[in-house]
């Protein structure tokens, strides 16, 4: 499983590297591929984490979740087995990196991205679709992080 971990993470430097590549011909590292690197060198694919959305959504959406990741893949949420066809954003911190930098490429009215110090994972993100359009706004915020065996 550890090898699998490592697989998901090379796929997401490059996918990482050539979507930024398009962005930006800069050569110095980006906040996004400095907390990547943070992230992958703790090299954690077992972990839990809580997630907390503030949007203008049901209630039930927006209520603090807990999350259990067992080898890079969400395992549980709230302490029951995760069904993995939820229509909502219940993602790894693999797969937040990945959102995050999809909604650089598109273009996004206003991203603001907060990472942990330690870890480097996204603490904190807030995402404005769309200038235009009124209540799109939605926020997550990650705490309680706990590496686990």
């Amino acid at each position: 499983m550890q090898l699998r971990c490592q697989f998901r993470s090379i796929y997401i430097l490059f996918f990482l590297g050539i979507s930024l590549l398009f962005l930006s011909c800069k050569k110095e590292t980006t906040e996004l591929e400095k907390n990547i690197e943070k992230w992958q060198s703790f090299k954690i694919c077992n972990y839990t984490i809580t997630r907390t959305v503030s949007c203008n959504c049901l209630d039930e959406y927006t209520i603090p979740k807990s999350f259990k990741i067992e080898n890079c893949v969400v395992t549980y949420i709230d302490n029951e087995p995760y069904q993995g066809n939820q229509l909502v954003l219940n993602k790894t911190i693999d797969e937040m990196f990945e959102f995050i930098n999809e909604l650089y490429t598109k273009n996004t009215h206003i991203l603001e991205v907060n990472y942990d110090d330690k870890y480097g994972f996204p603490t904190y993100l807030y995402i404005d679709y769309d200038k235009m359009i009124a209540d799109d706004e939605t926020s997550y915020s990650f705490s309680k992080f706990t590496p686990t065996e």
